[in-house]
């Protein structure tokens, strides 16, 4: 077996472990009929669904509506899942501290360690072990358990880079800039084969959000193609 086609496999089965793991989050994400009035169309979500029409370039997830097809990101409708669940058990403190394999060392610049440091309970609070090493230096001995086999030093500092930008500001900004670093990782990437069954998962979880428009970053998770716009171009009606 090839290094590519095993790190595939590995990659496959972290997506697999994660939204599993992530989508069991025993937690409130606040979604739901109370969030009716914000998106007129249907209950909740406002998305109408009726079936799941397949994947395109292993990137988009084709669905349809009574009035049209919905061209949805696969990537950061489950960044917007992930992030909404991940927040939640933040704030709900529904999760518990994972050891990692292999505790990650990182050099840190004068700065970002001092800010560090003011925000040891921050990290503690939420699920992260993280220790003095030297000077300038930490390690980094366990994270949320929802991150359960993340061994990639480079996404967990990336997390912790995240911790510490927003630690400075106030704790709902530390949550938020951690879910949001936390979410993106975890996400499906474009170039990720789904079945139906997958894709369907993951888009009634979508419906499930409170703005499922949306990504974390600002970026439009659904394009709609109006039905009557398609007969328009066909020339027809139905």
């Amino acid at each position: 077996m090839g290094a590519n086609t095993s790190r595939d496999i590995q990659n496959s089965n972290f997506l697999i472990n994660s939204y599993s793991k992530i989508r069991g989050l025993e937690c409130d994400t606040g979604s739901g009929a109370n969030d009716a009035d914000n998106y007129p169309n249907a209950e909740g979500s406002g998305l109408n669904i009726r079936k799941i029409i397949g994947q395109s370039f292993d990137a988009f997830i084709i669905a349809e509506e009574d009035d049209g097809i919905l061209i949805i990101d696969q990537h950061v409708a489950a960044e917007k899942v992930f992030y909404e669940k991940i927040l939640a058990a933040l704030k709900q403190g529904s999760f518990h501290s994972q050891s990692l394999l292999m505790p990650h060392i990182y050099d840190l610049s004068i700065s970002e360690f001092e800010m560090l440091k003011e925000n040891f309970d921050l990290f503690k609070k939420y699920g992260f072990e993280v220790e003095i090493f030297s000077n300038k230096s930490i390690v980094v001995r366990a994270v949320p358990d929802f991150l359960e086999g993340v061994e990639e030093k480079n996404m967990v500092f990336e997390i912790i880079s995240a911790g510490i930008e927003a630690g400075k500001i106030d704790e709902d900004a530390f949550c938020d800039k951690v879910a949001a670093r936390m979410s993106c990782k975890a996400a499906v990437k474009a170039g990720k084969t789904l079945n139906i069954e997958t894709a369907s998962l993951m888009i009634a979880d979508l419906m499930k959000c409170k703005n499922p428009y949306f990504c974390p970053h600002g970026r439009p998770i659904i394009i709609k193609l109006q039905l009557k716009d398609l007969l328009s171009k066909f020339k027809r009606s139905l």
